[in-house]
């Protein structure tokens, strides 16, 4: 899905389970939004609320259902990550530090960063590879 489609259209796609829309939807907000909480303006699970909750007014409750199912089961999915892995994602994606200051800060080589980045999104995309396979509902 090499195309830039609409917020509605990616959530479109993401309620019928296209993993790239997911991909696409993630890559188009993850930056913005956790570096704008990173400047502490709002609380992080505020400011993603309100953000998911304009993209999915137009759409239909089933599907704002679904995409409420799927934040939840992304919770689940993050739970069972090692906690080392768990941290890392965290730090990168909710506190917005980049992999060399998370290295920086915890005293570890950058390659050990980069690798629990690699492991934790492994994981997270068998593990959602695997409940889509199973044919589990969002």
């Amino acid at each position: 899905m090499g195309e830039s489609l609409s917020d509605e259209s990616l959530l479109e796609r993401i309620a019928m389970r296209d993993p790239e829309a997911l991909e696409q939807m993630y890559d188009r907000y993850e930056r913005p939004m956790f570096a704008f909480a990173k400047q502490g303006r709002q609380p992080l699970e505020a400011m993603e609320n309100e953000a998911w909750d304009r993209v999915c007014d137009s759409l239909s409750t089933e599907a704002v259902m679904e995409h409420k199912i799927l934040g939840q089961q992304l919770k689940e999915a993050i739970n069972e990550l090692q906690t080392d892995q768990r941290q890392v994602l965290e730090w990168i994606y909710y506190m917005g530090y980049t992999q060399q200051e998370i290295a920086d800060r915890q005293q570890i080589p950058l390659g050990t960063v980069k690798s629990r980045v690699r492991l934790a999104l492994k994981h997270l995309r068998t593990w959602f590879d695997h409940m889509w396979k199973e044919g589990a509902r969002l």
